[in-house]
Parts: C-alpha cells; sequence; structure tokens
C-alpha cells in the first residue's frame, strides 16, 4: 500500500456501538481502527442516466471524474456553448423513468458516446469538449435534445459524489428491500466505513489515491432515486424510506478536487485535516443537514424526565435557533434506528438542549433513558420549525402546556427573558404529580425575574398537601377566561390542544393567534387513506408562474413542482416536519398516504398530498 499522509479514515466506536466523529471536540489525533477504501468508480456521461464502473480516473480540479455528466438532455432551452445549468433545464427520471433502463458505452480510440435503449433510437455522438452545446436531436424522453457540456452537467460546479454503502446497506436493513447503490448516481464508494460516519466530514480534508478532496456537504436526496436503475419504473420511494426510518433525506457526500490525481479501486481514503463546510448554493443549509452530536451532560428531572445536551459539530454554520424550534434525533440502535422530534428546550454557543420523558409504551424514550450518557453520540438535524416566539411584544403572551409539552413553554419563556423581557407572559402548565415537573423550577425562575410575567400550576393527581407545597391548583386549568388580546402557544398531547383551542375559542382569540405544536410518532397517522384522483388536473405554481398538467403518475405535488424545476423545502418526505407546508390557494387536495401530521388549514403538505381537482399552491 502506497504511503498516506494523515489518518486513514474509519471510526473507533464510543459507548453503545457508535463510532467517535473525528470532527468531535477535542478532535482525535490517534490512528484509527477501520479503512475506508474505494470499492468502485462509477462515472455517469449523460446527467440522470445509469453509469458505468471504470478501474481508475484521474480527477481533475475542473472536471472531477472525466467524461462524468457530459451530456444531458435539456427540457427547455439551454445556456449556449455548454455552460453549467440548473436541474431544472434538463429531463430528469423523476418526471420520466423510461430512459433508466439505457445504456452508454464511451469509445475512447474512436472518440464516441452511443446510447441504447430497448425502445428509443440508438444515438452515437462524438467526445469532444471543444465543440460544446446541442450534439443530438432524440426521441428520447418524448423527443429532447441531447446536449454536450463544456466541461460537465453537475448539481455542483466540477463536483465528486461519495456514497458509503455501509449507509445503503443500512437503509436497506431499515426499510426490508434491498437498495441499489446505482440509484444515488455516486462516483466513488466507499467501503469499510461504518453506517453515517460520513455524517461527520463535511469540511473535512481528505486524500483519495493520489488525489486530495474537499468534503463540501451531505447530499438530500430527490424522487428520481426511486427509480430503478436499469428498469424503467419507480418502485421504492427512497426519500420517503430515508425519512421514516431515519429523520432526514440525506445519503452520499459531495466533494470538490483541490489536487488533482489518479483514483483506483482499492485505494484508501485518508483524513487529511478537518474544516469548515461548504453549503450548496440555492440548496439546503447546515442547519438541515444531519450531523452526529455527543452528549455533553445529563440532568434527570425527577423520574419521568431527563435533559441532554447535545454538542452540535455545525454550531458555528447554523443560525443560533429560534425560540420554539425543535430539532429531529435519531438513535441507531441494534433493533434499527429510531427518530422522533424534540423542542430545543434551551441552548448556548455551541449546545442544544432536548428533554425528553419516559413513555414506557414508547421506543425512543425508553432508549435515550438507558443509552443517552455523555459520550454518546445521536444524530440531529435542525433547528426546524416555524412555531417560534412572536415579534409583537406590545402584545399579551400565554403559554399553555400540558406534560412534556413545558419544553415549548420553556424556550419560549427563555426568548422572552432576552429579548422581550417587558412583555406580559401567563404560563399555565398542567401534570399529573410531583415527579412529572420536569423544568417547572426553571420556568419559576424565569418568570420571576420577568416583571409582569405569572406562573400557574394545575396538577391533576396530586394530594391537596403536594398541590399547597407546590402552590398548585388541583384539576385541570379552565382557559375561557383569557385575554382575548393575547397570543397563544399551546404544546401538550393531541387532547389538550383540541380543548385547549375550544377555551380560547370561547375566550374570544381568533384562531389565527392561537399556535400548536404536536408531535406524533413517525409513521404514524391521523387520517384515512384516501383515494388518488384520475385527473388530469391543472396545477399553478403561484409564487413562480408556473403551470403544469398532473396526471397519477405525476406522484405527489412535490414531485410534480421538482419535475419543474421548482425547488421544494422538506425535511422529513413523511409528512412529520411541515416544511413543505405551502398555502393552498384554490382548489382541493387529498392524501393518498396520510402525512404523520394532519396540514394546517388552507395548506397542502406537498410531499404528501395529490390535487383533486384543478389546484393552484403558492410556491
Amino acid at each position: 500500500m502506497r504511503e498516506a499522509r494523515g489518518r486513514i479514515l474509519g471510526a473507533r466506536t464510543g459507548e453503545a456501538g457508535h463510532p467517535v466523529p473525528p470532527r468531535s471536540a477535542p478532535r482525535e489525533c490517534s490512528p484509527l481502527s477501520q479503512l475506508a477504501r474505494i470499492a468502485r468508480i462509477v462515472r455517469h456521461p449523460v446527467k440522470g442516466l445509469p453509469g458505468h464502473g471504470i478501474p481508475l480516473a484521474r480527477l481533475t480540479a475542473l472536471g472531477g471524474v472525466p467524461r462524468d455528466r457530459l451530456f444531458a438532455f435539456a427540457r427547455r432551452p439551454v445556456p449556449a456553448g455548454g455552460t453549467w445549468a440548473s436541474t431544472r433545464h434538463f429531463h430528469a427520471l423523476v418526471a420520466a423513468p423510461g430512459p433508466a433502463d439505457g445504456r452508454v458505452r464511451i469509445d475512447e480510440e474512436a472518440g464516441t458516446a452511443t446510447l441504447t435503449h430497448p425502445t428509443y433510437e440508438s444515438v452515437t455522438v462524438p467526445l469532444d469538449p471543444h465543440a460544446p452545446g446541442l450534439v443530438a436531436r432524440t426521441d428520447w424522453f418524448g423527443g429532447a435534445e441531447l446536449h454536450r457540456a463544456e466541461h460537465g452537467y453537475w448539481d455542483d460546479k466540477a463536483t465528486v459524489s461519495l456514497l458509503n454503502l455501509a449507509s445503503v446497506e443500512a437503509l436497506s436493513d431499515a426499510c426490508g428491500h434491498a437498495v441499489d447503490p446505482r440509484r444515488f448516481r455516486a462516483n466513488l464508494w466507499l467501503a469499510h466505513l461504518p453506517a453515517w460516519a460520513e455524517l461527520d466530514l463535511p469540511g473535512a480534508r481528505i486524500a483519495v489515491g493520489g488525489a486530495r478532496l474537499e468534503v463540501l456537504h451531505p447530499v438530500n436526496r430527490c424522487a428520481a432515486t426511486s427509480v430503478d436503475p436499469g428498469r424503467a419504473r419507480r418502485d421504492l420511494n427512497v426519500p420517503a424510506e430515508l425519512a421514516t426510518r431515519f429523520g432526514h433525506l440525506y445519503c452520499g457526500l459531495r466533494a470538490r478536487v483541490v489536487e488533482p490525481g489518479t483514483v483506483r479501486e482499492d485505494d484508501p481514503v485518508v483524513l487529511l485535516a478537518p474544516g469548515r463546510p461548504v453549503p450548496l448554493h440555492g440548496g439546503p443549509q447546515p442547519a438541515a443537514w444531519p450531523r452526529r452530536a455527543r452528549v455533553e451532560e445529563r440532568v434527570r428531572h425527577g423520574d419521568g424526565a431527563v435533559s441532554l445536551w447535545l454538542a452540535d459539530p455545525l454550531a458555528e454554520e447554523r443560525p443560533a435557533p429560534r425560540h420554539g424550534q425543535h430539532v429531529l434525533v435519531t438513535a441507531h440502535t441494534a433493533a434499527g434506528p429510531l427518530w422522533r422530534a424534540y423542542t430545543v428546550s434551551a441552548h448556548d454557543a455551541g449546545r442544544l438542549r432536548i428533554t425528553v420523558k419516559h413513555e414506557p409504551e414508547g421506543r425512543m424514550s425508553p432508549h435515550l433513558h438507558r443509552h443517552a450518557h455523555p459520550g454518546t453520540l445521536l444524530t440531529v438535524s435542525g433547528p426546524h420549525g416555524r412555531t417560534v416566539l412572536d415579534d409583537d411584544a406590545a402584545r399579551p403572551l400565554l403559554l399553555a402546556s400540558a406534560g412534556i409539552g413545558v419544553t415549548q413553554t420553556a424556550a419560549l419563556l427563555h426568548g422572552c427573558a432576552a429579548e422581550q423581557p417587558d412583555r406580559r407572559v401567563e404560563v399555565v402548565h398542567t401534570a399529573r404529580g410531583p415527579e412529572d415537573l420536569a423544568l417547572w423550577p426553571e420556568i419559576l425562575d424565569l418568570a420571576t425575574r420577568l416583571p409582569h410575567a405569572r406562573a400557574r400550576l394545575h396538577l391533576t393527581r396530586a394530594t391537596a398537601r403536594d398541590a399547597e407545597r407546590l402552590d398548585a391548583v388541583r384539576g385541570r386549568p379552565v382557559l375561557d377566561d383569557a385575554d382575548p388580546a393575547s397570543t397563544a402557544f399551546l404544546c401538550g398531547p393531541a387532547s389538550f390542544l383540541a380543548t385547549a383551542r375550544k377555551a380560547l375559542r370561547a375566550a374570544g382569540l381568533a384562531d389565527a393567534r392561537v399556535h400548536e405544536e404536536v408531535f406524533a410518532s413517525p409513521g404514524a397517522s391521523g387520517t384515512a387513506p384516501e383515494e388518488t384522483p384520475e385527473g388530469p388536473f391543472t396545477v399553478r405554481f403561484a409564487a413562480s408562474g408556473r403551470t403544469a398538467k398532473w396526471r397519477p403518475e405525476s406522484g405527489t405535488l412535490a414531485e410534480l413542482a421538482e419535475s419543474e424545476g421548482l425547488t421544494v423545502p422538506s425535511g422529513c418526505r413523511a409528512g412529520a416536519c411541515r416544511s413543505c407546508s405551502k398555502p393552498l390557494c384554490d382548489g382541493r387536495v387529498v392524501y393518498p398516504l396520510p402525512p404523520t401530521l394532519p396540514p394546517d388549514r388552507g395548506t397542502a403538505l406537498l410531499c404528501s398530498a395529490v390535487p383533486a381537482s384543478d389546484t393552484v399552491i403558492d410556491l
């Protein structure tokens, strides 16, 4: 094996079998026990089509893997001269999977590329990069022009994509379906790297064979990965599987070449130095990226809850959480991955705090209570969410919570103390008994520091003595005496939310000023599946001015929008995060696969909805 500078990329294992990340602080300096090697090198001469393996490649700063993404089928006018163009200019398998069983053969000696397909006419075109632009008119994709790039049609300019085969295997195990690595159209397949250890690498400099790469960011996956490579069909919703099983949409990395060199199969991958990650321009920013955070501190609250302080490796790259936002937390267990959403109950410069109630019938909370101790690694993404402290400090604020919903109350009260100290605040919290008062002492302390704040505690299963000792009221609160000018935030079980909203409506609060947060288990649904309409329907995306024709094969509204080149914000593809929620300006939508959480009134969750009439969406 050739001599390599730095340390071999891999991981030593920490508590509960979790690999310790090389970017953790303080960073490791000793050699790591496992090797990462290049299992396969793949190039994709035609953007969006299946690639083929090659034994070696000379990576260059301008062109990445030679001949990669050299051609693309245009769906609308492409900039002249083969210069870079955004994805929306090209045909994609998500909208038309037919060409997925095509093949591309490169003949270096003849200087040609030949495209073959069982149905479409074969096309042979010259490789000459000095003559970029239109090279052929074809019957592929229903009659599309084939264009040649000057350097390459990448989503990022001149990048190399990396895929950890162990992470693909973990996805296969979790969803019970063999997942072909070719779905991800990566250039370098990595072996001997623990599953998801690549999440530690954005910003790092690595050596791969004779080349040096800078890892830019993880790759969020779109519906194109749902197309079975080599077959013209969509058979597995990979983004939904990632979101439902792991709580995020990411699999693989993008890197750029900083020193050219030759890469061969079985070459080692060596970590040279950590660094600052580089987000994709216009793409998901670091707050959305999954990364592995270390538990630094654990605080027990009575018998029912613990707070975990997590050291976030991307704290310097993302904005500070807004008061009331949440993070998605994933734990990798012997029985498979588990994930849940948790409110950021507090934060400091580099850490996030989540507070977890032990639910004996659950899976995630018992796991965290047993295994999450200082040193344990958990995958997190976020902060997410729009249920945050409002800016109207002149309006009274009502914070009503039940059970572990107190975490949102704590977060919002911290926000008032930091940003709105003179605001009039009413805190009403309901718990069962003294053993269920996680964060209540903290809330009382915050309330005493705010001159116009009052905190009331209601206990539903406490003795008279306990209630007197805690200055609490026995029984449930009645909120129909709330100030009708208030802005209210509710957090707690669904039954509490329904009762509280009804009481506030009776008190005169407009629904628009009542905000609520509820987290359901992944895959849970509060609505029954609805039949997919036959269509076709016209969908107008009002903000962008685009109009598209929807048919059942178009998939969800998110997939339809992406096939039109629009970017759809999404953190889950399962209706759990609501980041794809958009106002429904006109028309009606249904949910053939019910989302995890029901949509807000007047909105559509684009990742799960399909139109049931001509529809106008504010996107």
